[in-house]
């Protein structure tokens, strides 16, 4: 196992590596896995032929141990040491009994347990018993409480879906904000308007055309026709002549 270890590490710090594949290694008990793999999210140890967890390192960050096709039967408190861990495969394991899984309960994070091929799942209720074990556990075998299929949630997509939410909230305030100042404007207007009021035209204010000047038709700049001036005595002429 060693070996395969750092085949798979090759030039990489092992603080830096975040999958792990150690698939069809064969072993029957864990050895060369070192608490170095800080980083590690995902380990696999598929059809390795374990039958003990002795050793399994403390991995703080992983999320995903796939150990499906092995011999295990218990020892499962060994993973404790990996507070983050969502997702466990045990499919095709010797896991006889429901209390051979308490261990497993101490894994707060714990959404996803698959244990196809078991001798455990021919129990009658065996499915009820496990996620009464697990109150956090989201599906077992693929299929959730109520026996429909789903998949686990993660952090970040809960992250995700808050910050959508979030900003959805911040995209509608501005247009509620405007459409009730709209609102508020609107209402002023209609307060402040009387249909019974009439408009007055304002006075001009402009200066009389006192020294007679205008245009060639005896028009004032203002537009109004102005009568000319004329002495009486023209006047009483003009009146016989009319």
């Amino acid at each position: 196992m060693e070996g395969k270890i750092q085949d798979e590490i090759g030039d990489r710090n092992p603080s830096e590596v975040t999958e792990l594949n150690l698939d069809n290694v064969r072993a029957s008990v864990i050895s060369g896995l070192k608490d170095e793999l800080s980083s590690l999210v995902k380990l696999s140890l598929v059809n390795v032929g374990l039958t003990s967890l002795e050793k399994f390192p403390k991995l703080c960050k992983l999320e995903q141990v796939e150990l499906g096709d092995n011999k295990l039967s218990e020892g499962f408190d060994h993973l404790q040491g990996c507070p983050l861990i969502r997702t466990v495969n045990l499919v095709g394991n010797r896991i006889s009994s429901v209390d051979q899984l308490k261990p497993l309960a101490k894994l707060e994070k714990l959404q996803k347990l698959d244990l196809y091929g078991c001798p455990v799942t021919n129990h009658p209720g065996y499915r009820d018993q496990v996620f009464d074990l697990l109150p956090n556990l989201l599906l077992l075998d693929g299929l959730d409480k109520e026996g429909k299929e789903g998949q686990e949630s993660s952090d970040d997509e809960e992250d995700e879906a808050e910050d959508f939410d979030e900003e959805e909230e911040d995209d509608d305030e501005p247009g509620l904000s405007y459409l009730e100042k709209d609102l508020e404007d609107s209402d002023e207007s209609e307060q402040d308007y009387d249909p019974d009021e009439e408009a007055v035209p304002e006075d001009d204010d402009e200066p009389s055309d006192e020294d007679g000047s205008g245009d060639e038709h005896g028009q004032s700049s203002s537009g109004v026709k102005k009568r000319r001036m004329m002495p009486p005595e023209e006047e009483e002429g003009q009146s016989s002549s009319d």
